[in-house]
């Protein structure tokens, strides 16, 4: 091979590799993803529960609370929040009312990467009810609060 072929050999693979050895090269990406907000419970693997103790019949008035957890993608806030039935509610034969109480959601810091909304609800049953002996004894309603968007 003569010199003036081992110099054109050389300038090829000089400008077929684009830099010389040992010289870093770099290239930009992307990276990308589609986020779908969402809101999912945050009670742990149990439902919460409201409990109104012992009611003895045509007694006083007895009262509960229970507080009903969501956590959130980061911004992402409910515009409403209610009970999936209207009522009237009755557990054991007694009539009872519920309510949801204002939350002030607990904002994603430090470790945390979401929002935490935890609705307080209270229940009352009204005294002097005489409740259903048929149903005598430790009885549950199941409620569902819902939080909409």
């Amino acid at each position: 091979m003569t010199k003036s072929a081992l110099a054109f050999a050389l300038a090829a693979i000089v400008c077929t590799t684009g830099a010389l050895a040992g010289t870093p090269v770099s290239q930009n990406f992307d990276v990308k993803a589609t986020l779908v907000s969402a809101c999912v419970t945050n009670n742990g693997t149990t439902n919460p529960v409201l409990d109104f103790g012992t009611y003895t019949a045509f007694g006083a008035q007895k009262t509960g609370s229970a507080s009903i957890a969501f956590k959130c993608s980061r911004g992402l806030v409910p515009a409403s929040v209610a009970f999936t039935s209207s009522g009237p509610y009755s557990v054991a034969g007694l009539t009872y009312t519920l309510n949801i109480g204002t939350v002030a959601p607990t904002l994603s810091t430090g470790s945390v990467d979401y929002d935490n909304y935890a609705y307080p609800v209270t229940g009352a049953i009204a005294a002097g009810q005489a409740g259903d002996n048929a149903l005598a004894g430790a009885q549950t309603d199941t409620q569902t609060l819902q939080i909409t968007f």
